[in-house]
């Protein structure tokens, strides 16, 4: 989504969304969230990028909301196997 036109519907769910609760979305209105992705206004927010180095010295540039992890926390992520955490894509 990064640098182009499209658009980008979120439909959020759980308590622990901290994107849909910055931006004021329902928690537990799916029907209405749909709703609102076809129907309701267009909001423009920030996404940050990071470009992050690795020991070998290739570099990958990296979108992240709410939270960017690095360091111990990344380390830690990146050992973690299902659960609820899973990586986004790159940009």
């Amino acid at each position: 989504m990064y640098d182009s036109a499209a658009s980008l519907a979120r439909l959020p769910s759980g308590t622990g969304n901290l994107l849909a609760r910055n931006l004021d979305l329902s928690l537990d209105d799916l029907t209405g969230s749909a709703h609102t992705a076809f129907s309701g206004l267009e909001r423009r927010i920030h996404l940050p990028l990071i470009d992050i180095r690795r020991a070998d010295q290739s570099v990958s540039r990296n979108a992240f909301l709410v939270i960017a992890g690095l360091g111990l926390n990344a380390t830690m992520l990146s050992n973690t196997r299902g659960g609820r955490w899973r990586w986004q894509p790159r940009c």
